[in-house]
């Protein structure tokens, strides 16, 4: 594996775990050809504000959690545009294996020294069915892309979640966590219910409003966005 492009697209942040320790507001639609090919759209309709909290809870459902870290924010503003993600390799295995197994696989992205979750999306297809190739930070490929649908960019501060810990993981606070790190399906439901009430008190904006304000965030170099974390 090029070290490299895996060192572009997230993963590992060491340091920021030891200084640490010292929605669903739209549904989107993915339209698939007959090559299947996933074509983005970025538009859906929108759901109850409720769903993204108890409705969208793991009560009566498979539902497993996951952190997602990444070194870039445009790799994470990428995704969203382009309704897919890629991982390690080591990942991979582990996602699709979730993913047969359950109901829903979601996946709770943190950018790497934001000192925050940014949102969360949940798993579409299994890694390497995405039928097509995306170009991350840079214009690199990498890994086999499988597709997501983004829930919500919400962002979450991890100082917000100190009270939730992760036992699968230590008994960390779950914003200490590398790249694939599991979380109890209880533990991320309140993860995505505390994403829902800043959601609506930030007026329940669409998937499309809360992508736009990310990217010119990251073109003014502002905020997490731009690079600058919180």
């Amino acid at each position: 594996m090029d070290e490299e492009i895996e060192e572009v697209l997230c993963y590992e942040d060491p340091e920021e775990e030891y200084e640490l320790a010292d929605q669903a507001p739209y549904k989107i639609d993915l339209n698939m050809d007959n090559s299947n090919n996933v074509t983005p759209s970025i538009e859906g309709h929108r759901l109850e504000a409720e769903t993204q909290g108890t409705s969208a809870s793991s009560e009566n459902r498979k539902i497993r959690y996951f952190i997602i870290r990444s070194a870039s924010a445009s790799n994470v503003i990428i995704s969203v545009e382009e309704f897919a993600w890629s991982t390690m390799k080591m990942n991979e295995q582990k996602l699709g294996d979730a993913f047969r197994s359950s109901d829903e696989v979601r996946l709770i992205f943190s950018i790497n020294n934001s000192g925050a979750f940014q949102g969360y999306a949940r798993m579409s297809t299994l890694p390497g069915r995405l039928g097509r190739q995306v170009l991350w930070e840079g214009g690199r490929t990498f890994g086999h892309p499988f597709g997501v649908e983004w829930i919500t960019l919400t962002c979450l501060p991890h100082a917000e979640c100190m009270h939730l810990r992760n036992p699968f993981s230590q008994n960390r606070q779950v914003g200490i966590a590398r790249d694939g790190t599991e979380v109890p399906d209880d533990v991320g439901d309140q993860i995505v219910a505390l994403m829902a009430k800043k959601w609506r008190a930030a007026g329940q904006p669409s998937l499309s409003a809360q992508l736009q304000e990310a990217q010119q965030m990251r073109f003014s170099g502002r905020g997490i966005w731009g690079g600058g974390g919180m």
